[in-house]
């Protein structure tokens, strides 16, 4: 009897084994045809009943690399790193999972451990390298991989030309984007390189000593007015108005200092305009605007400071400038906040036959602002507070305003980006309205909806259109409101 149970212990024993070098076979199997979720079921099932097979837990961790599960994968391995396993394999795993979770220095270190012969190994340490802005030792990285297995080809041309633009070589991460973009085509990379493409080409031109662009536009305005009646002085009467405006505009941009992580700049731009349907407004503005900009890590800094002067031919002010001040820090490419400062007077004739020539205001503005992008996705959300306050002299108008916008950007297609949002602002008055005769307190509102898209047609034209409707109303009947529709089409040529 006694013979009997041990001969039918050591079948079960058997028949165990068996049955977990069949499950094992049937995951790698599955692993090997893509099906990594499938493979990662077997095997947790093959663990539940053997704890111990250090095998297991090692293709386990590989099957949750694949599936980006990297907290998993990692806890995976190092259950196979306590049972025993000690391979290069293991520590190229290790790696790949460390630099998921974004632990760039326990990658590297773990890769160090890994198979010197081993293109997957140079991959991710370039992928990591280059996280780290360490762009010279991720360019002999991906060499390497490439050097051992020429099937990354397309994946490190665009992981090489990310790495020479961090170093300022836009011509040469060009020329590997235009080396791997043909062979994208039709793969889950072809996104990523129309994304690259579009990104390199803006962010070459910019880098240049001058670069710039001349801009011509077209708007039209169609107004709906609520006109104050001279008699009653009571906003009934409703007359539709409409306007043609042709734009110019020459914008030139200067990088005259760059070393290491730091760089000096300025940009200056001149933008005329004209109203076809009301000969007494023409505009020619100017603005100058000095910056710099400096990379601490992931973090870049930039702190922009300029003014603008401008010159009207109009019946409301014939001159006007601006002087602000802005300050900007990106967490790499995904998330940034800004907050910005501007002070405005202009020179004012007196819309209510006053004909008082004093500088009306200043106008002091004050806005924050965070932009976000989901992940790799090529779409960016921004938001911002808006503040604005002028203050009186003599008899001009006095008022705060506050408001929010936000909008969203969707670049699509390599070559084409659309946008949209919306902003609301309320302005509140105060006693300075007794010059045209209100006593009461005014609140005026306005809400806008705007919307667009920019179409690359190559390197050095850029066409865009967009549309905005604007709402103001106000608590008092006698004041001038309106609502209004615009369009717009412009195109730029770029240098």
């Amino acid at each position: 009897m006694l013979e009997w149970i041990a001969g039918f212990a050591v079948y079960v024993s058997l028949a165990a084994a068996q049955d977990a070098e069949t499950d094992l076979r049937r995951a790698m199997e599955a692993a090997a045809d893509g099906r990594h979720a499938e493979a990662a079921g077997i095997l947790r099932d093959l663990l539940g009943r053997e704890p111990d097979r250090v095998d297991a837990w090692y293709f386990l961790g590989v099957c949750w690399n694949r599936l980006g599960v990297w907290a998993a994968a990692e806890e995976a391995l190092e259950k196979a790193f306590s049972l025993g396993a000690d391979s290069g394999a293991l520590w190229r795993e290790r790696g790949i999972a460390a630099f998921g979770q974004g632990d760039a220095p326990g990658a590297l270190e773990f890769l160090e451990k890994a198979p010197a012969d081993d293109a997957e190994v140079h991959f991710v340490r370039g992928e990591t390298l280059l996280s780290e802005r360490r762009y010279a030792e991720a360019i002999e990285a991906l060499d390497r991989a490439l050097s051992l297995n020429p099937r990354y080809e397309t994946k490190i041309r665009l992981l090489r030309a990310r790495a020479l633009n961090g170093l300022g070589r836009a011509q040469e991460a060009r020329a590997e984007v235009g080396k791997g973009w043909q062979k994208a085509q039709g793969t889950d990379l072809q996104a990523p390189y129309e994304r690259q493409r579009a990104w390199l080409v803006r962010e070459g031109r910019s880098r240049g000593l001058l670069s710039g662009s001349v801009t011509l536009g077209f708007r039209y305005d169609d107004n709906a007015l609520l006109i104050p009646d001279d008699e009653s002085n009571v906003a009934e009467d409703l007359t539709d108005e409409e306007d043609a405006q042709g734009t110019a505009r020459l914008r030139v941009d200067s990088h005259f200092y760059r070393r290491d992580d730091t760089t000096l700049g300025a940009t200056g731009i001149v933008h005329a305009s004209s109203y076809a349907d009301l000969d007494d407004y023409d505009l020619i503005e100017g603005v100058l605007l000095a910056w710099g900009s400096r990379a601490v890590g992931p973090l870049a800094v930039s702190l922009f400071a300029g003014g603008e002067y401008a010159t009207l031919d109009s019946d409301s002010y014939r001159s006007a400038w601006i002087g602000s001040i802005l300050a900007r820090v990106r967490w790499e490419d995904d998330l940034g906040v800004w907050a910005s400062y501007s002070r405005h007077e202009r020179e004012y004739l007196g819309q209510t036959g006053l004909n008082q020539e004093d500088r009306d205001g200043p106008f002091h503005a004050v806005e924050f602002g965070s932009s976000f992008r989901p992940g790799e996705e090529p779409v960016r959300m921004e938001l911002s507070i808006l503040y604005d306050r002028a203050n009186a002299q003599g008899d001009s108008v006095r008022y705060e305003a506050k408001g929010i916008q936000a909008g969203l950007r969707w670049g699509f297609s390599g070559r084409w980006e659309a946008w949209g949002g919306g902003r609301w602002k309320r302005f509140d008055y105060d006693e300075a309205n007794v010059r045209n005769g209100f006593t009461e307190e005014r609140e005026d509102r306005q809400a806008e909806g705007f919307a667009g898209l920019s179409w690359e047609y190559s390197d050095s034209m850029v066409v865009e259109a967009d549309l905005a409707y604007t709402n103001h109303r106000s608590n008092l009947e006698e004041v001038f409101q309106y609502d209004r529709f615009t369009v717009g089409v412009s195109v730029s040529y770029l240098f």
